[in-house]
């Protein structure tokens, strides 16, 4: 974001909150008391009408909402007091709820003024909060958007164990067993070994070239193919984690990425596919996690998402349709639920599983062209012995959608969540899919559970 942008999301935060504030103290005022004994202890209770349990349960909501985007805003930022705001809202939720209550024989104006005194405290925290980040703001330095330059590396089998390498504008060379490289049939599952096996497979000093896109072609490798090449390593570090080095695997023609004016949101269509007959797949809960950590994107209008809970393959198709002819197409697809090597599971109209072949997708989404198709789904992609791709991803990237992003293997819920909230936080900044997904790695592989990061491979028909 820039720091116009950030100023203006954090006003909107605090007025919101003054917002919830006010709410809440209206529906306390309007609000009459009754005493009961409770345990032999007579207890001060709100007596509140149906109109006004609706009107807290909303602020409730609201306030859940407030606090998740300020939560994923200072988390996506590095800003201090991240972890401090979900204590915090979870101390104002009982006020917000009414159900802020003191024992013993209380009149009317002293519970409400210490309802008030309450939420004053635990605003005014807040308030420092963000006051803090606007400061930590003021002092950034503005961000360049990184461009990235095309650095083709092909790979190609000439002979038994031999290979032909064809490295950017250097000279073609001819290795046998490259860099002591051993074939084997899965990635290593230890962090030790996986650094091993990326020294194995490529070694190059690359970063002095400037920030570079990989254009990896293995398609004429053989049995090279189907290596996790996204865990290249150099020496000193894997290459899919350095910012200014981005790798995608070449997997069809070149065409070039539709643009989108920088004023307009990123328009984003996310699609749950939860089949009944399948593993259980709780999408429901993953869609919820999504929009409350891009909920500060489309609180600030960079992000509009439309979000399409029917597993139908029709529903799919009349909203598209609808959108079309509206004139506002989307920028991004991203599906969660199940695949397999060539379809994607959804529903047929008679409510039964009715698996969708690649090619379908792909003419289904050809006009108008998506900038990227998010796979999060099993065998979104495989890359076979011989040099095919195979999978739903390569089914889109000849149906001319110019980058697809798709899972190796299966990911982790936190993982997925991750990777969606840094990949459409910096394309709706303006970034471009290859800053997007480097930020992404990164975040998954800060996390304990950081052997994921290599999973999200990025594949591409576009410079």
């Amino acid at each position: 974001m820039t720091g116009d942008l950030v100023a203006r999301f954090l006003r909107q935060l605090r007025t919101e909150l003054e917002a919830i504030v006010d709410r809440t103290l209206s529906i306390a005022n309007a609000a009459t008391f009754r005493r009961k004994l409770d345990h032999g202890e007579l207890v001060t209770m709100l007596d509140l009408t149906n109109e006004q349990h609706v009107a807290a349960s909303e602020n409730r909501k609201r306030l859940l909402r407030w606090s998740s985007a300020f939560e994923s805003f200072l988390r996506r930022r590095g800003a201090a007091g991240a972890a401090e705001i979900n204590p915090l809202s979870s101390e104002i939720m009982p006020c917000v709820t009414l159900e802020w209550s003191d024992r013993g024989e209380v009149p009317e104006r002293e519970w409400r003024t210490k309802l008030h005194r309450e939420l004053l405290r635990v605003t005014a925290e807040i308030g420092r909060h963000l006051a803090v980040c606007a400061a930590e703001e003021e002092r950034r330095i503005p961000h360049d958007r990184m461009r990235f330059t095309p650095f083709l590396l092909r790979i190609q089998v000439c002979g038994q164990r031999q290979w032909q390498v064809c490295a950017g504008d250097f000279a073609k060379e001819r290795v046998s067993d490259p860099k002591g490289l051993v074939l084997i049939p899965v990635e290593p599952s230890s962090p030790e070994r996986r650094e091993c096996f990326g020294r194995a497979l490529f070694m190059r000093d690359i970063r002095a070239r400037g920030n570079v896109r990989i254009q990896l072609d293995t398609r004429q490798a053989g049995a090279l193919h189907m290596l996790p090449w996204e865990l290249l390593h150099d020496g000193d570090q894997f290459l899919g984690l350095d910012q200014g080095i981005s790798l995608a695997r070449q997997a069809g023609p070149t065409i070039p990425a539709p643009q989108r004016s920088p004023q307009s949101p990123l328009r984003l269509l996310v699609v749950v596919s939860s089949v009944p007959g399948t593993t259980f797949l709780d999408g429901e809960k993953e869609r919820e996690l999504l929009e409350a950590a891009l909920a500060p994107l489309t609180m600030l209008r960079l992000l509009e998402i439309d979000v399409v809970t029917d597993s139908s393959f029709t529903a799919l198709r009349r909203r598209l349709r609808a959108v079309a002819s509206s004139g506002r197409p989307y920028d991004a697809w991203h599906f969660i639920g199940h695949g397999g090597e060539e379809h994607l599971v959804m529903t047929g109209d008679d409510g039964q599983r009715r698996d969708v072949r690649g090619t379908e997708m792909a003419m289904l989404f050809k006009e108008p062209p998506l900038r990227v198709v998010v796979l999060n789904a099993c065998d979104g992609v495989r890359f076979e012995t011989g040099g095919s791709t195979s999978g739903v991803a390569a089914a889109f990237l000849a149906g001319r959608v110019p980058a697809v992003v798709a899972m190796q293997k299966r990911v982790s819920d936190d993982a997925a969540i991750l990777l969606a909230e840094e990949l459409y936080g910096a394309l709706s900044e303006g970034e471009s899919i290859d800053a997007a997904l480097i930020e992404a790695r990164r975040a998954i592989w800060f996390q304990p559970n950081r052997l994921e990061w290599f999973i999200p491979v990025l594949l591409t028909a576009s410079e």
